[in-house]
């Protein structure tokens, strides 16, 4: 996990007291953030490191062979089952499970699963007796998890059982000051793979990454930056290397409207504060206006911001902005 954003910084913390048990945890994040790092780095505490770690997508599997991925089967079970098979969670036992993208495993699944973390037994296709078992299971989804359970389009006492604990995984355009060092991290590495000898990226290059969005995340950044050492003719990191014409113009156009030409545009005051000071008086600010603006809508806050509704929450109480979301609410309402 490379940076040293407070994000990561906390992030790191977590991930350490999570090694030190066996209790479920749900990793929420957007796509290419790094939600299997994370599962294998909580797995590699002393307690368990030495034992497997498996990971299935639950989205990449039709729903007739995940059941069979998981909980194996015996022989004669169904028509293909020649011999006895043993499923991932029995694979894996005393290890970790990695069940990624959980948001998108069939209803009727998640009934099961329900039962395995509740007994901590599995039965496999055809057996007439369940197995106990002593995996650590860790899901990951890109989902609004919690929405989907509301929506009914997941079970809800399924999403209560996995959320024992929850980690959740910051996008990239909310640690910005973590690019440059993995920018550094990506070059050196691909430099290594295929015997380059690329520079670091010069200043203006790494505003402009900077200030770029990054919809696909650490993983997006790191396949721009292969890509631009594949390409490049020269030892020279540029973004019409790392992107086609009309996303190098998109990057470049990104960092023009999101750097102030001129300090004077910010207030005077808050350029006298300490950096991280200055950004807990802008999120203040920001999210306050974000209530005002939603009428003390929070699902409407989150989707505006593009953060998850338990975030909306966390701040506001990071920030004590309760009650001025019910006085939004109550002005809406009059």
């Amino acid at each position: 996990m490379i940076g040293n954003s407070q994000a990561i910084r906390d992030l790191r913390c977590l991930v350490a007291k999570l090694g030190t048990v066996d209790s479920t945890v749900l990793i929420l994040g957007e796509s290419g953030t790094g939600k299997e790092l994370v599962a294998r780095a909580i797995h590699a505490a002393p307690s368990r490191g030495d034992r497997p770690f498996m990971a299935i997508n639950c989205g990449a599997i039709p729903e007739q062979l995940l059941e069979s991925e998981l909980f194996g089967h015996r022989r004669g079970s169904f028509t293909d089952a020649k011999s006895d098979r043993k499923g991932i969670f029995e694979a894996c036992s005393d290890g970790t499970l990695l069940l990624d993208e959980i948001g998108d495993m069939p209803l009727t699944l998640q009934t099961k699963l329900l039962r395995v973390l509740q007994e901590r037994q599995i039965t496999p296709i055809g057996a007439t007796a369940p197995m106990p078992i002593a995996t650590r299971v860790i899901a990951a989804t890109h989902r609004d998890i919690a929405s989907e359970a509301k929506m009914r389009r997941f079970r809800e006492d399924l999403y209560y059982r996995l959320s024992v604990v929850v980690v959740r995984l910051p996008p990239l355009r909310e640690r910005r000051d973590d690019i440059p060092l993995l920018t550094e991290h990506f070059l050196q590495q691909f430099n290594r793979r295929f015997d380059r000898r690329m520079r670091s990226p010069d200043h203006a290059t790494m505003t402009q990454l900077i200030h770029y969005d990054w919809p696909g995340n650490v993983r997006e950044l790191q396949n721009m930056i292969e890509r631009a050492v594949v390409l490049a003719s020269d030892d020279e990191l540029r973004i019409d290397t790392m992107f086609s014409r009309s996303d190098a113009i998109h990057v470049m156009k990104s960092a023009e409207r999101a750097e102030p030409t001129d300090l004077s545009q910010l207030p005077p005051a808050l350029l006298a504060l300490p950096l991280s000071e200055a950004k807990q008086q802008f999120e203040r600010s920001y999210i306050r206006q974000l209530l005002q603006r939603s009428r003390g809508n929070i699902s409407e806050a989150a989707r505006i911001s593009g953060r998850y509704r338990a975030d909306i929450y966390r701040l506001m109480n990071r920030y004590n902005l309760a009650c001025d979301l019910l006085k939004t609410s109550r002005s809406a309402e009059k």
